[in-house]
């Protein structure tokens, strides 16, 4: 268990319990790794930090993500953009 959320690059400079995605990465050393299977549940992140794992220095090849509450036209552009 790690003390910290994901967040995006905004709440990350604002609020020290959020983390990018890269910052993650960096702080458990895992930067510029492959990273077989990405399995996030994070209660809402998904529909603002999903670019972060597609845009990721680490080679994701697996994302298994659970969704909450879809709003639009965020989850329509996850959708889109996963595919």
């Amino acid at each position: 268990f790690h003390n910290w959320g994901l967040g995006t690059a905004a709440q990350a400079a604002q609020k020290k319990e959020y983390m990018t995605l890269e910052q993650t990465l960096k702080a458990l050393g895992h930067e510029g790794r492959r990273i077989d299977i990405f399995k996030i549940d994070c209660e809402w992140c998904e529909w603002y930090t999903y670019k972060q794992w597609l845009d990721s220095s680490s080679e994701i090849t697996q994302i298994l993500v659970e969704t909450h509450n879809a709003p639009m036209p965020e989850a329509r552009n996850f959708f889109d953009d996963m595919h």
